[in-house]
């Protein structure tokens, strides 16, 4: 018997003679966890010989929207630390590589918990479930925030929703921050793309023809565009004014943990951790939002 095995991180692009049935037909999505369970049974298989479950509980708030193969470096790196000591691998060990170093100024580290807080507060306020956010440094990233929406259903709420929380950091940036900059460089991909399907795609936006259907040129126009992207970033910039000290709160924790849960973000909003959205376990549709 014989078993093949194909890896591919564009599954969608893949000749439809390859993956249809008898052939490589079943799926397995090996993406990085979105909720603290998924993190901890991520620890589990690359730590659990070595570290008690309270200390691979220390390492959960590290992990969620982290890649496998990343958790499998720190695991290689802090053995190899370990053995080079003649002595078994400890929490610490594995700290040290989830948390580098980092060179950037602290005005810098305060621009990105700003960025990121704004993302988080707004996400949680208008009712998604916030999972993580995070300062420390991934790549060209200085942070993230992964929230997860209420719903799969794409509404026109929903799609506003989405698009607030994307220019929430761009919006924390202008309220208690130095103002814009180019950080919120994804955010504003993200929130234009979701607003030109809207139009194009979704029927959402005041018509139901679809552009590519009707061979028509894409885009809602640039002036119409941008008066929708003010208006939802002026939506953000609102909800953020309303909690500011809640928000200069959760920066000064944001900076000194590095890393914040959801469960965390919910108490120091004063919100019951299982009223924090109609999030249930296992749901992978996660938005992600970087600086």
């Amino acid at each position: 018997q014989v078993l093949l095995l194909g890896a591919t991180n564009f599954y969608d692009r893949l000749d439809p003679a390859l993956i249809r049935h008898g052939r490589l037909a079943q799926r397995v999505s090996v993406l990085p966890p979105s909720n603290d369970i998924d993190a901890r049974a991520l620890l589990r298989h690359f730590f659990e010989q070595d570290l008690t479950t309270t200390e691979i509980e220390k390492l959960v708030r590290f992990t969620v929207g982290v890649t496998p193969a990343s958790v499998e470096g720190w695991s290689k790196a802090a053995k190899a630390i370990a053995r080079a000591s003649r002595r078994n691998v400890s929490v610490d060990d594995v700290i040290a590589q989830a948390t580098p170093s980092d060179s950037r100024s602290a005005s810098d580290i305060l621009a990105t918990a700003r960025h990121e807080i704004g993302h988080a507060l707004v996400a949680q306020r208008l009712g998604h479930v916030v999972e993580t956010v995070s300062i420390l440094r991934d790549g060209a990233s200085g942070g993230r925030t992964i929230s997860i929406p209420p719903t799969t259903i794409m509404s026109r709420k929903i799609i506003d929703d989405l698009v607030t929380i994307a220019l929430a950091g761009r919006a924390a940036d202008i309220v208690f921050g130095e103002g814009p900059n180019a950080g919120a460089n994804g955010d504003l991909a993200i929130a234009t793309e979701l607003l030109t399907k809207t139009q194009d795609e979704y029927g959402l936006g005041g018509d139901l023809v679809h552009a590519s259907a009707a061979r028509l040129r894409p885009g809602l126009g640039r002036e119409m565009l941008g008066k929708e992207l003010d208006r939802l970033l002026d939506r953000a910039k609102s909800i953020i004014f309303d909690d500011i000290d809640i928000a200069e709160r959760l920066v000064d924790h944001l900076i000194a943990e590095k890393t914040l849960t959801g469960v965390e973000i919910s108490c120091l909003l004063g919100v019951p951790a299982d009223n924090r959205g109609l999030h249930t376990p296992g749901q992978r549709d996660g938005a992600k939002f970087s600086e």
